[in-house]
């Protein structure tokens, strides 16, 4: 298999949180969109991560879809009724 894209992050050692800024900026800019899993009761890199899609969007066409906990539970349940009614 091969990539259409590849290049290195960061040549350097981790010297700030900057660096990961630049990583979901480098995310964003070389694809066409993004689904993000995020737990919306806590804070981190997802919420980061959405802050620069809402600002990249404001400019460029560009798809971000969430998937939150509660949506991932929906599934499990409906897969678990699925299971359920198959027996």
């Amino acid at each position: 298999m091969q990539s259409d894209f590849v290049e290195s992050i960061s040549q350097k050692e981790y010297k700030s949180p900057e660096q990961f800024r630049q990583k979901n900026i480098l995310f964003i800019e070389k694809s066409n969109a993004s689904i993000v899993v995020y737990d919306t009761e806590r804070d981190g890199f997802p919420k980061f991560y959405m802050d620069l899609v809402k600002r990249y969007q404001e400019k460029h066409e560009y798809e971000c879809r969430m998937i939150t906990f509660h949506d991932l539970q929906l599934i499990v349940e409906e897969e678990q009724e699925k299971t359920r009614d198959f027996y």
